[in-house]
Parts: C-alpha cells; sequence; structure tokens
C-alpha cells in the first residue's frame, strides 16, 4: 500500500490561513498539523488527553488519532492511527513510527528498533529537547530525567528534577496551525502538477538538466583565487557553475572589513562587500577560463556579527527592501551573471528575523522574475526555517553532515523541486564508502534521491583548502562528473 503524508494529514484539520502556505499550493490551499510540545503543566484539557494503548500513545478524545513521530517535520505531532504502513520515501511512518514501547522500569518510550529518529538511526528514545522543552524529539537514549515518562490520568508527563536542571513538562496537543511545507498542500497552483509522493513540482522544471554549482569563499585573495580557478578548469565537466561571496548588506553600523570604506553609510543598502574590495572583473576571470556557458551567482553575505541591526533595518522596510533588490538585479543583469544567492547567518540571536526575511525575499524574487523569468533568487539555509519564502531554489546546508538523507527528506517535503541538496568536502573527510553512499542514494528513487537536480558544494579554496582536507575534493571530482553526465 502506498500511503503518501498528504493523505494522512488531509483529515486532521481542513482550516488554513491560504497565504501561509506555500507557493506551490494551490486554491484549496494546504493542511494543518497538531504539533505537541512540552510545555509548564497545567490542567487545560490540552494535557489531559493521552492514554496509553500499546503500542500507541492514543487521544483519550479522538482514539482515532496516535502519536506519531514525524521525520519529516522534525517533531511528534497527532496523525491518524495507521492500519497499514505505507512504503513511499517520503512517508513518515515507513518504519512505523506510531508504535512505541514503554519500559515500566527506565520509564522511557523507545521504537525498539523500527523508526528512524532525528539523527536517522533506527530507534531512540523519546527526549525534551534542551531538558526544558517546548520540542519533543525523537534521538538518542540518554537516560536522563527528560527521558523518563509516566502517561497516566490523561497526562503524559516527564522525571521532575529541578535540582539537576531537569524541570517536570506536561506534554500539551496543540491546535492545528498552517503547515507551511509544500507536502502539505491539497492541491496545486496553476503551474505546478501533484507528483507520485504528494508533492505539487513545478512543470518548468520538468526535463531540467543537471546542476552542480561550486562555492567559492575567498574573493578578496586575488592570488589564490586565480589559483583556485586555474586548479577547477581541471576539473570543468564536473560542476555547471561557481556561487561566489561577492555582496553584502551595508550600513553606517556594518561590522568592520565588510563594506568598502565608501560605503559605511546610512540608510542600509546594497553593495559589494563581505569581505570588502573584492577581485574585480569576476565575470571575465571566471569565463575566460571555464567557459561561456559557465552559470554565475553572486551571494549576499551577513554574518560573523552579533549585530543584527543591518540586516532587520533592511529586511523590515519595504522601501528598502525594493531598492535592495533593484540594486542586485542591476549587477547581475550589468555582469550578465545568472541569479542571485542569499546567506545569512547572523550570530547570537533570536530567529525571529526567519519571519522577517519572508517579505524581503517575496520582493527580491519579484523584481528579478519581472526582469527575467530565466534568473534565480536562491536562499542558503540550515534547515527549513517554518516559513514558505517564495524563492527559486532552497540550498540545504544541513545535508553537508552525517545526517543528510533525514535533512533531505524534511527539506524536500518542506520546499519541493526549490530543494537544492548540499555537499561539503572541505567540511569533513568521509571515507570512500561513505562518499559511495551520498552518490548511490543519487541514483536510488526509493530512498527519494532521484528528485535531486541540483547539488551545491561548499566550499573550494584549492590549495587553501582547510588542513587535514587537501585530499576530500579528490573523492568527489569523478562522481560529481559522472553524476552529471
Amino acid at each position: 500500500m502506498r500511503l503518501s503524508i498528504l493523505t494522512l494529514t488531509l483529515v486532521v484539520c481542513n482550516s488554513y490561513d491560504i497565504d501561509l502556505c506555500d507557493v506551490s499550493c494551490g486554491g484549496a490551499g494546504c493542511t494543518s498539523t497538531s504539533l505537541i510540545t512540552a510545555e509548564n503543566c497545567s490542567s487545560s484539557p490540552e494535557q489531559n488527553d493521552f492514554i496509553w494503548s500499546p503500542p500507541n500513545i492514543r487521544s483519550i478524545s479522538n482514539p482515532n488519532m496516535c502519536v506519531t513521530w514525524s521525520s519529516v517535520y522534525n517533531s511528534a505531532i497527532m496523525q491518524p492511527c495507521a492500519t497499514e504502513n505505507g512504503d513511499s520515501w517520503i512517508n513518515d511512518m515507513d518504519k512505523d513510527c506510531q508504535s512505541f514501547v514503554f519500559n515500566s522500569t527506565s520509564k522511557e518510550l523507545t521504537t525498539d528498533n523500527s523508526c528512524r529518529n532525528n539523527e536517522w538511526n533506527l530507534n531512540g528514545c523519546f527526549d525534551i529537547k534542551k531538558k526544558v522543552g517546548p520540542i519533543i524529539q525523537l534521538t538518542r537514549c540518554y537516560h536522563q530525567p527528560n527521558d523518563r515518562f509516566t502517561i497516566e490520568n490523561g497526562v503524559w508527563k516527564s522525571e521532575n528534577d529541578p535540582a539537576a536542571g531537569f524541570p517536570e513538562r506536561c506534554m500539551t496537543m496543540n491546535s492545528p496551525k498552517t503547515c507551511p511545507r509544500a507536502g502539505c498542500c491539497i492541491d496545486c497552483a496553476d503551474g505546478y502538477t501533484m507528483g507520485k509522493d504528494g508533492i505539487c513540482l513545478n512543470d518548468k522544471e520538468k526535463g531540467r538538466g543537471k546542476k552542480v554549482n561550486i562555492f567559492l569563499a575567498i574573493m578578496n585573495n586575488e592570488t589564490g583565487l586565480n589559483e583556485a580557478v586555474d586548479d577547477l578548469v581541471k576539473h570543468r565537466t564536473a560542476f555547471t557553475g561557481i556561487i561566489f561571496q561577492y555582496d553584502g548588506i551595508c550600513s553606517a553600523s556594518s561590522k568592520e572589513g565588510d563594506c568598502n570604506n565608501s560605503s559605511y553609510y546610512d540608510p542600509v543598502h546594497f553593495d559589494v562587500g563581505h569581505p570588502a574590495y573584492p577581485v574585480s572583473d569576476v565575470t571575465n576571470l571566471f569565463r575566460s577560463k571555464l567557459g561561456d556557458d559557465l552559470e554565475l551567482f553572486p551571494i549576499v553575505s551577513y554574518g560573523d556579527t552579533n549585530d543584527n541591526t543591518p540586516l532587520t533595518d533592511l529586511i523590515t522596510n519595504a522601501t528598502l527592501s525594493e531598492q535592495f533588490a533593484r540594486d542586485a538585479l542591476k549587477q547581475v543583469q550589468d555582469n550578465n551573471w545568472n541569479g542571485i544567492n542569499f546567506g545569512f547567518e547572523p550570530t547570537d540571536v533570536d530567529d525571529i528575523w526567519y519571519y522577517q526575511a519572508q517579505d524581503f525575499l517575496a520582493i527580491v524574487s519579484r523584481v528579478f522574475r519581472e526582469a527575467d523569468p530565466k534568473l534565480k533568487v536562491s536562499w542558503d539555509s540550515n534547515g527549513f526555517e517554518g516559513i514558505a519564502y517564495n524563492v527559486d531554489q532552497f540550498v540545504a546546508m544541513n545535508t553537508y553532515y552525517g545526517t543528510f538523507e533525514g535533512d533531505f527528506r524534511q527539506g524536500m517535503f518542506a520546499t519541493s523541486d526549490k530543494f537544492v541538496l548540499g555537499y561539503c568536502p572541505s567540511c569533513q573527510q568521509l571515507s570512500d564508502e561513505e562518499v559511495e553512499d551520498r552518490f548511490a542514494f543519487l541514483e536510488s528513487e526509493e530512498r527519494g534521491g532521484k528528485l535531486v537536480k541540483e547539488i551545491d558544494v561548499w566550499a573550494y579554496y584549492g590549495s587553501g583548502n582547510p588542513e587535514g582536507l587537501e585530499d576530500s575534493w579528490k573523492q568527489y571530482w569523478p562522481k560529481f562528473e559522472a553524476w552529471l553526465n
């Protein structure tokens, strides 16, 4: 039986805010989902509706609803209780993620080797994330108080050990909220067609050739950049484009060294930067050596600072956002580039900027599409932010590391064929077997890898590759070439 996530979530709740749905969703909008969170205990009805009915945790008020570990939401949610599991790669329950084992001695709730946890390993324990929640996760068993539970009289709660930093938490069945993920579409917007896995696919992407883009992050080092480009010539058949750090968000309060000296003024605006003074005439440098068919995408970067002021000033002001987008577009068109990439990673700030960025990215995408629909606007992400960004491509940086397959599932479910798989030879030295598996995945329809049409690769430094990783790229070059061809 093939049972997709879409089939399951349709019956959870029919209410939604269509403006929060993914751009691929049609007029019927998207489904709502009830998340389970760990909260301070109270007498609220939302904390008094759980019953242990082996092997399930069910709702007392609606016994047909079961607690489900969702790998694509990376959360516990309420889903209709399944009588038979599906075999779709995107199906949350293809490893029986509604069936649990309760150990009356240890008080741990495990999946008994029947479900993949948040590290993409079989088995695991329910756990209150960071001791206090509100996220409840299925992860490795730590055998700590936040892994120990009771389910009695409708209340599912964790062990109370405040002296050790583990406060008592009660699981809470939240009201359904609009699901902004592409996999939650009820129907598809014009220009999209529902795929066999319940995800709306962009008709324009059908038949699109595969792409591999190489990130470059040495744009203010002319000697190093020329050496890297000369080395890339040797591997030209292994990639189709370059994404290069070149632009920044500049204002009077920008971080020192982030912008050219002449660009430290208000209001916040677009200019080359991050780092300041990049090599000039990069179009000629790249295409004279790597060919006129090389696709080029500058990165607008913001990060390595605890001061969020320039970023916030930009993305919360529609007038400044519009001007920023038009200045960026002019640079792209003047240089005959193929689009633009955004990499925002401010440090030590709260996550509200994720939501504020939604309108900013929508403005940039509109400006670029109106000028030339072929131009791509892409967004670098450390994992789906929970907001439906109206961009052309969603570049997953969380797939750089060992849990790439689970992160791929979450990203593809959230963003459909906007999803771009991220690999990083400069982040880690993998064994030949691990690299082989990453490319075997790409050839597997069952694992979902066949859906990947683009890989963006961080980051090539030529002879300046990180110490100990000088040979890592050698594992990848022939694999990229074979995948493209």
